[in-house]
């Protein structure tokens, strides 16, 4: 949120420019983010927010700045809206597919630039990302209960991308921080909070002891970032 406020304000961040273009998801997920507290809604209503602050983080970090306006003002205009409807699984499921049409699939694959202690969770975690935005649709299209398939979206897609970009990439260099490793494989943190998403969302099949193995596994995930955060140091610029 800091970033975006500062990103807005002192970088001139609503300009026409395409590196600009998309702080447009992060403010359509802000309007929406107010529909829900003044409409009081539940857990589904404010996953509008956080997902498009998501899409916003993902376009820009995987060189995809410029717009494809049919695809992505359609997207913004509807982020909104589709807050007022989020108790439907119909329209969680819209949500999810839609989202993942407008991050669309990265060309060319990662670079390089991807295979630093920082950054080398990401290919994997914006790859599990978006299969939970499929698996997402899917659950609530056969019938899983509302608040499991809200789960699913908050763990696997926004926990994940989180874990891969914001937590190793976006926070150190907010925080001028040095980390002398992310994990112990890198990507072993974001697959680790997919897997916890899908036992969670299938516990109503096999029983609750995976919820129990679900829990477990993000206290890992928890612990490895913790380590990992602790390992590091702040960077003395002045």
């Amino acid at each position: 949120m800091l970033y975006y406020v500062l990103l807005i304000i002192r970088g001139g961040g609503l300009g026409r420019k395409p590196l600009y273009w998309p702080n447009t998801f992060f403010l359509s997920g802000l309007i929406g983010l107010a529909i829900a507290f003044y409409m009081g809604s539940g857990l589904g209503g404010l996953l509008v927010f956080p997902v498009a602050s998501i899409v916003s983080l993902m376009r820009r970090v995987e060189s995809r700045q410029k717009p494809i306006y049919a695809i992505d003002v359609s997207y913004a205009v509807l982020l909104p809206i589709m807050t007022y409807f989020l108790s439907s699984p119909i329209a969680l499921a819209v949500l999810s597919l839609l989202t993942l049409v407008v991050i669309g699939i990265p060309r060319g694959g990662f670079g390089p630039a991807f295979k630093t202690i920082y950054s080398r969770a990401y290919p994997i975690g914006s790859s599990l990302g978006r299969a939970s935005l499929v698996i997402t649709a899917i659950l609530l299209l056969i019938g899983v209960p509302l608040g499991d398939a809200v789960h699913m979206l908050f763990l696997g897609f926004i926990a994940v991308i989180m874990s891969s970009l914001c937590i190793p990439m976006l926070n150190p260099g907010i925080l001028w921080f040095s980390m002398r490793h992310y994990g112990i494989a890198g990507f072993e943190i974001p697959a680790l909070l997919f897997v916890s998403a899908i036992l969670r969302a299938m516990y109503y099949i096999v029983g609750p002891l995976l919820i129990m193995v679900s829990l477990v596994l993000v206290f890992i995930a928890y612990i490895e970032v913790a380590v990992s955060y602790l390992s590091g140091e702040r960077i003395k610029v002045f």
